[in-house]
Order: structure tokens, then sequence, then C-alpha cells
């Protein structure tokens, strides 16, 4: 959207102040300490965040300790058993009796069992023979030997869910088939007892493919994490990190994940995040408000000892164009620095001489305008004393042509001593009332040249307009013209009344119009008037409109002659200076 121009000046005289540029600097000079500061608070923040994940990941390391345990001495047993079966193996009944007997002293195991390759296992502690070959996942287990653990939630043999951990065994460096232990769930479950450590919500336990071995805890977080495996896909590169978990019932919580047997299993354990509002702000506020408030000591401390004078010296100077006053600022000034003082007394002086100043120039412009006024009073004076002689020589005439050029002479002669007249009447010599002026003129050559009797109807109507004398004597003189014209030439059918009608008017701010127009007789044309004179008065009319910098329109019907100038006013507000 546009911004309107007042608010983009207010912008720019606050962006162009010298407050604002010595908080920018001040600002600028304070930034590296800022800086400083932020990156210190942020590497705190970091080292603190980094050492509370060490404490959950060791917390959840500590926590599943005896299900490491159970699983590594389950790994030892199963190298054990391995060798064992891996002789007995042609032989099903010793093999399946040498088992039996270990199961049988070892209470953590349910189940023992060599499964060669074909599937069909002879040698357990189950006493018959099983077919593992129809089983999920078979065949990849066979073609890519490796050491995992299952949940199966109900057993083959000992009907009950237990964690079977298979064990690849080698003859040589051939690949002979896996050595199969069974753990009971419940003892896998028993070795890690959540509710004794402070803060672990939940305590999880999968195998290397994501599947939950183990889960206690919150359902809802449980339920949480299950989605976050599905998105991670394998896990077997995520143990020894803390991941977010997101937001579960309102409340933020991270997992830590850590090998339980690398590669084989891992565990999960699930934080809550427990933010303090208060102390996260004030280590983040802190370098900014040591910032601010460092800007603030400097700001106040050169505003007190710069910037206020300088306002109140601006407020001097800004007053001192409207009322002329002012001061020398009393005990103000001498609590000032030295260089501002000495600026304050250069405008003490300064404001001194252009009051002297001005005074000269008034009473210049005063002498001047008296002895302009003189100067217009004693041309009219003269102009009227020239209007006399001529007089007096139309009275001693004796030729009618001889006396009608002297009498529009005259009429010029007077229309100029008008002019004059009304300047060194006026307060301001330099204007003139163009309504005044033409009223005058007009009525003055009605009363010259109509006589009692006539019957002419005179109608004016003359607005107000203020003109530089340039412009007010060529319309003046025009309207002598006009109007003598007006007089000389018109007239009116018979049995019907004269007139002649005459009016100034501001069609714009910048543009007036002077018309005259006159009533004619039907017979009359325009050529018939010109042939009774010499042409001169439209010559002059002509000329009194070029000076206006405008052309005479003429327009004239069976019954009306008139003629209309339409011209510029010049602005008052540029003018020459007077040297």
């Amino acid at each position: 959207m546009k911004q309107d121009p007042p608010r983009r000046n207010r912008l720019a005289v606050l962006s162009g102040g010298l407050s604002f540029r010595v908080g920018v600097f001040l600002s600028l000079a304070l930034l590296p300490v800022g800086v400083l500061a932020i990156n210190q608070t942020q590497g705190l923040t970091r080292a603190a965040a980094e050492q509370e994940d060490r404490l959950r990941l060791a917390t959840t390391d500590d926590a599943v300790f005896g299900q490491r345990r159970l699983l590594e001495r389950a790994i030892g047993v199963a190298e054990a058993l391995a060798i064992g079966a891996l002789d007995l193996r042609d032989n099903p009944d010793r093999c399946s009796a040498f088992l039996t007997d270990y199961v049988q002293g070892a209470a953590q195991y349910s189940f023992v069992g060599f499964l060669p390759l074909d599937g069909i296992m002879t040698c357990s502690n189950a006493g018959r023979a099983i077919d593992f070959s129809g089983f999920p996942d078979w065949d990849e287990n066979i073609s890519s030997p490796r050491l995992y653990v299952d949940l199966l939630q109900t057993a083959e043999v000992s009907q009950q869910a237990v964690l079977n951990l298979n064990h690849p065994v080698y003859s040589g460096d051939t690949f002979a088939g896996y050595l199969s232990l069974s753990i009971p769930w419940d003892t896998y479950l028993a070795a890690a007892p959540i509710r004794d450590i402070a803060g672990l919500d939940t305590l999880l336990t999968f195998d290397a493919e994501g599947e939950i071995l183990s889960t206690m805890g919150e359902p809802a977080l449980i339920e949480a994490f299950e989605r976050r495996i599905g998105l991670i896909g394998g896990v077997r590169s995520i143990g020894g990190t803390v991941n977010d978990l997101g937001q579960v019932d309102g409340q933020n919580y991270v997992y830590a994940v850590v090998p339980v047997v690398p590669d084989v299993a891992f565990a999960v354990g699930i934080w809550p995040v427990s933010t303090n509002a208060l102390s996260v702000w004030a280590i983040g506020l802190a370098p900014l408000l040591m910032w601010v408030a460092s800007l603030a000591v400097a700001f106040l401390t050169l505003d007190r000892l710069v910037l206020r004078h300088i306002r109140r010296l601006a407020f001097r100077m800004r007053r001192f164009p409207h009322d002329r006053r002012f001061d020398n600022g009393g005990t103000r000034t001498e609590r000032m620095p030295v260089e501002l003082r000495s600026l304050e007394q250069s405008f003490h002086d300064m404001a001194q001489r252009l009051l002297q100043n001005e005074a000269k120039l008034e009473d210049d412009l005063r002498q001047k305008n008296v002895l302009l006024k003189e100067v217009h009073h004693r041309v009219k004076n003269n102009l009227q004393m020239i209007s006399s002689i001529m007089n007096m020589q139309i009275r001693s005439s004796r030729h009618p042509e001889t006396k009608s050029v002297l009498r529009r002479l005259q009429d010029r002669v007077l229309g100029l001593a008008t002019v004059h007249r009304n300047l060194y009447q006026a307060n301001d010599i330099s204007r003139a009332d163009a309504g005044v002026l033409l009223s005058e003129t007009f009525a003055q050559i009605v009363n010259s040249t109509v006589k009692p009797g006539d019957g002419i109807r005179i109608d004016m109507d003359f607005e107000q307009i203020i003109l530089f004398p340039d412009q007010a004597v060529p319309l003046s003189l025009l309207m002598s013209e006009l109007a003598t014209n007006a007089l000389k030439y018109g007239g009116a059918p018979d049995g019907e009344r004269r007139w002649i009608k005459a009016g100034l008017k501001l069609l714009e701010a910048d543009r007036a119009e002077l018309c005259v127009s006159n009533s004619k007789r039907p017979e009359a044309a325009r050529s018939g008037q010109e042939s009774d004179g010499t042409g001169l008065g439209q010559k002059l009319v002509q000329a009194f409109a070029m000076q206006l910098k405008s052309t005479a329109d003429v327009k004239e019907t069976a019954d009306a002659f008139s003629v209309t100038v339409t011209f510029d006013v010049e602005d008052f507000t540029q003018q020459a200076v007077d040297h």
C-alpha cells in the first residue's frame, strides 16, 4: 500500500534526527559486546543441554543393566553349548540329553536347541523333532547368518512368552546352523526395575529391526514411540543418541537410545522435558538486557550533556522567526559544554544583527514607499495638467475632427492618471485592485462622454482582482479604449434603449476575463464602424491585449458587439528582489 507523503516526511525527519543517529552509532559500538554475550549464553545453553542428554543416556543405560547382563550371559551360554551340540549333532539322543541336563540346572532358560541348516531340530530339550523350516524369515536367516533375538508370544515347547536368542554356529569357517536359547519373558522384564529410576517414565527394548521386545511405562508414550520407530525403519544407526519424541497429552518428551547388545538389542528411555520458562527467558534476555542497559546509560549521558541543549537551542531558533524573541539562556547556558555555549552565543549575536538589519530594511522600505507614492502623485498631477491643457486646446479648436482626436487623447491621458492616483493612494503600491481601477476608469469615460438625456443603460460588474502594476496599467488602458469604442460606435434599433455592459471576473485561481459589449444598430456592420475612424482604437486594443499576453476576441451579432480578453493573473509568490 502506498504511504502518504506526510508520513514519509515524519519518518525522514525521525531518521535524520541527531538522537536517532546517535542511537544507531551507539548500538553499533555496543553490538560486539552483545554478540559476544549472546554467543557465550548460547554456548552455555548448548553445554547444559548436552550434559542433560548425556545424563539421560547414562541413566537409560543403567536401567537396562540387568537385561544386558542377562543377554550377555545367554550369548556366552549359547557359545559354550554350541560347541557340545556341534560335536553331538550326529547323535540326536545324546545331544538332546546334553541340552536337557543344562536347562534343568539353569532356571533362567526354558529351552535350548540346535537348529541345523535343513530346519529340522532333533537336538533340544523338547525330547522330539521340531520342523522350523516353514517359519517366517527362515530363508533370510539361513542365507545371512547373524546373532539376533526375537519375541515369541507363545513358544513351541514351553507354550509361554519367551525372548529367543539365536546364535550362529560355525564348523570351522562353514555356517552349520543356530543355537537357540529361550529366556522367559517375565524373567527378561524383571531385570529392568524402572520404578527405581527417578524421571524415567517409560523404558522399552527392541531388536535391530525395530520390533518391540519389552515395554514398561505409559501406554501412550509407548504408542508414540512405536509410530516413531515406524518412521525410522531400522535402528542400527541411532544408538547413543537423544531425539525429540514430540508432544503427548500436552507434555513434551525426548527419548534416549542406548545399545543393550550392540547390533542385537537396543533400549529406549522416554523422558519428560520440563522447561523452566523463566530460566529460558532469563538466559535468552540477559545479553539483550545488558545491551539495552549499556545503550540507555550511554544515550542518557549524551542526552544530558549534548542533546537536550541542542534541542533547547533549536527551539529558540524556531521560535525566533515568529516572535523575534531571544534570551541569553541564563544559568542553563552556564551548565552547557564550552562548544555548545559558543554556538549559542553565535546565535545570540546573529539574532541581534538580524533585528538591526531588519529595522534598517523596514525604514528603507518606508522611505521607498513614500518616494514611490510621491512619484505616482506627481505623475498623476502632470497627467491632469496635460489633460487640462488639452481641454483648453479642444475648446479653442474649430474643426470637429481635431476636437475628436484631442478628446480621445485626453481620455487616454486621464486613464493613465487614474492608474497613478490609485497606486499612490493604495497601502501597498506593488499591488492594485483591478476591480476598483476599472470601475473608476469606466465611470470616468462614461461621465465625460454621455450627456444627460442620452438614455444609455450602463451595466458594470468588476470583481476584486489584485494585480501587479505591470498588468494593471495595460488593463486600465484597454478598458478605456473598449469603453470609448462602445460609446462611440454603439447604437440601438429604433424604439429601443441603447445599452453598454462591462465586467471583470475571475474564471479560475490564476485566470481572469474582461468583457465589454454594447448594442448596435441593425444596419451597422463592423466594417462600417471602422470606416468612420482611423482604426487606431482597434490597434491599441490589440496592443494592450498583447501586453497582457492575450488576444482580443471580437464577437458580433445582429444586435450586439462584444470584445473579450482572457489573461493569466501573475502569481505574487515570485517577486523580483528590489535592489
